[in-house]
């Protein structure tokens, strides 16, 4: 992926008027996450904001599942937006990459799904499952989320199927995924960094139907050993000071 244009090559980096990154951060779903450029984002962008201008759309190189994921991973590694977008919505009536199906991170795509018209990819359930993502997000203070990216300090994982991003060590926002070298694990990790003084509760959230758990209090202590997630879909995990 470095190979691509990332903050710490891009022509436009020091160009008068140039205020905002617009990458096309398209990470591996069907693998451990490959957060180096997530990582040159934020380390190189100069205090810039970056913006996922451009991911796989769906119904042209990934499915419902890996655009969710796409949506989530970027707003939890240091991104402050995040285009979504479905094959007919995006290119109307256009014949680009349209003639064949399409294999991406595991994922196929049919001739016939391209085919959809956008009257129809208007109503995909991604559109409204982002809208929970946006909603989730709101609810707390989003734009200070630090990403952990990969480090262990923050978080050991299990997987490597995860992103974590926090707000100094009050609150933890972590997402989990299934991919195909991890399918069908329930599988996390363990979170570190807690003020071993203060006492936690955690939640999960469904970003498939926005559904929220009961809040439940963790032992005190430094560490939290999530044990398994609800099921092998994804799962946003909330960790915060009571």
């Amino acid at each position: 992926l470095m190979n691509f244009t990332t903050a710490s090559n891009s022509a436009f980096r020091n160009t008068t008027g140039h205020s905002w990154w617009a990458n096309q951060w398209k990470p591996k779903l069907d693998k451990a996450l490959d957060f180096s450029a997530a990582i040159d984002y934020w380390n190189n962008g100069q205090g810039k904001p970056s913006i996922v201008y451009e991911a796989n759309y769906e119904n042209l190189w990934t499915n419902e599942y890996g655009a969710r994921i796409q949506g989530w991973l970027a707003f939890l590694n240091g991104m402050y937006g995040h285009g979504y977008g479905a094959t007919d919505i995006w290119l109307y009536k256009s014949t680009y990459d349209m003639d064949g199906d399409t294999v991406r991170n595991g994922i196929t795509i049919t001739k016939e799904e391209k085919a959809v018209p956008w009257s129809e990819a208007i109503e995909f359930a991604t559109g409204y499952q982002l809208g929970y993502m946006r909603s989730f997000l709101e609810k707390y203070e989003w734009w200070k989320l630090v990403p952990a990216f990969n480090s262990t300090n923050v978080f050991v994982s299990e997987t490597g199927t995860y992103s974590v991003a926090s707000i100094g060590n009050d609150v933890f926002i972590l997402y989990f995924y299934d991919a195909l070298d991890t399918e069908g694990t329930t599988l996390t990790g363990v979170l570190k960094g807690l003020d071993a003084n203060a006492q936690y509760v955690y939640y999960w959230f469904n970003p498939r139907t926005s559904a929220s758990g009961n809040k439940t209090a963790i032992q005190k202590g430094s560490e939290f050993n999530i044990g398994e997630r609800p099921s092998a879909e994804d799962w946003v995990l909330v960790v915060e000071k009571a």
